[in-house]
């Protein structure tokens, strides 16, 4: 049970009792989500129809979501001293 905590056992002991049942309750939906995502997976990986397939994998894009963004470089003078000025708001 440590693991799933991701703490010590002494953080886990001092830990309220609402807090710690909490937890072990979001972490069993995680697990749960987790589980059912990998037999989503499973499911689509066998019926062979390529449509499914390519439905799936861009609903799982979608849930990616942007991991990046991408700017313009800044190299000038000019640049960088506007950059600085968005900054600062």
């Amino acid at each position: 049970m440590v693991d799933r905590f991701g703490t010590d056992p002494q953080h886990l002991l001092a830990m309220p009792v609402r807090l710690f049942w909490s937890m072990a309750g979001v972490i069993e939906r995680l697990e749960a989500a987790q589980n059912l995502s990998l037999f989503d997976v499973m499911s689509v990986a066998q019926a062979g129809d390529a449509e499914i397939k390519n439905k799936f994998r861009e609903a799982l894009r979608q849930r990616l979501g942007h991991t990046s963004r991408v700017e313009k470089p800044r190299s000038s003078g000019a640049d960088i001293m506007a950059a600085l000025v968005e900054l600062e708001g």
